[in-house]
């Protein structure tokens, strides 16, 4: 972008000399064709001149071009300051996500417990969910059908709540399915 400008101002520049250049080649013609006269003839006379050998032609090209190269550059930029812009974004979208399930993972996942506090041993394994004539360990690829599951516990609600009739599990029969 900076090199179109500065080309173009450079054009611009040389525009003006060819003019000055043209206007004093041609001020003692004009000078003997007339007595007085505004500095718009001076002008006129000068641009016949140059454009009837080319160089005003020429010049509009070149400033055409330049402009056009300096628009695509600057539609470049635009474009990859936007897509710089998104892509912050999206790294900024990103990492909120990880910190959302990193917090997640703390709920989840409390700290462990103090030095001078023991963990309970875990449950051993339920033999409602081994396989009959399998060791303690549970085979995971075992599934109970529905009759072989055991019946759940109803859970201690007080009477008013209104959905009695639903059954509800209590930690006993949470902890024999896990």
């Amino acid at each position: 972008m900076v090199n179109a400008k500065w080309r173009q101002r450079r054009l611009l520049n040389i525009e003006t000399d060819l003019f000055e250049e043209q206007m004093d080649k041609q001020k003692e013609k004009i000078d003997a064709a007339y007595e007085a006269y505004p500095a718009s003839v001076e002008r006129s006379f000068a641009f016949r001149t140059l454009s009837e050998s080319g160089c005003v032609a020429m010049l509009n090209f070149t400033e055409s071009r330049l402009e056009r190269a300096y628009t695509r550059a600057l539609n470049t930029l635009l474009r990859l300051q936007r897509l710089r812009e998104s892509n912050r974004a999206a790294r900024k979208q990103d990492s909120a996500k990880r910190t959302e399930s990193q917090e997640r993972t703390l709920i989840i996942n409390p700290s462990p417990p103090a030095q001078n506090e023991q963990i309970p041993p875990a449950p051993p394994p339920s033999a409602e969910l081994t396989p009959p004539g399998s060791s303690t360990a549970p085979d995971l690829s075992f599934q109970l059908n529905r009759r072989d599951r055991p019946p759940l516990a109803e859970s201690r609600e007080p009477a008013g709540n209104t959905d009695s009739d639903a059954p509800q599990l209590d930690d006993s029969a949470l902890n024999s399915l896990a």
